[in-house]
């Protein structure tokens, strides 16, 4: 007997749930052709790509998580500062690798894409004694 109640209460609450859903399904008015032509996807209009970086033309390639990235300027200036003290700290691995500044961001994008393509090893992420070394033997 509990158990044809529980499924009688249960067939209750989900056909409650399906006309709740289906009745909001009708009530949803149509997004007019020209109000589609003209939206824009909110994230491109995000000037962040990540909580580490800013979009931007400056072209950096980020050893610790190994992908190349098109950010702004401050992110370049401390990616060549932790780079700095990591060389003199004489460090093995490097954090990062500030490459160059583009004229803007599509071009630091093709240049991206690019390097992505190629995918070779980053040698410019080891320690430039290091480099030398490995070079050499």
């Amino acid at each position: 007997m509990r158990t044809n109640i529980s499924k009688l209460i249960l067939i209750i609450v989900c056909h409650l749930f399906l006309s709740v859903v289906l009745a909001a399904d009708d009530n949803t008015a149509e997004i007019p052709q020209k109000d589609i032509d003209t939206a824009q996807d909110i994230l491109l209009l995000d000037p962040y790509l990540s909580l580490r970086y800013q979009k931007g033309p400056y072209l950096v390639y980020d050893c610790v998580d190994m992908h190349w990235v098109c950010t702004a300027k401050p992110e370049f200036e401390f990616c060549d500062k932790q780079r700095q003290q990591a060389v003199e700290s004489g460090r093995k691995y490097l954090p990062c690798a500030p490459i160059e500044k583009y004229k803007n961001e599509i071009q630091c994008h093709r240049t991206q894409i690019v390097l992505t393509n190629i995918a070779y090893q980053n040698r410019f992420c080891l320690h430039p004694q290091i480099r030398k070394r490995d070079v050499e033997f």
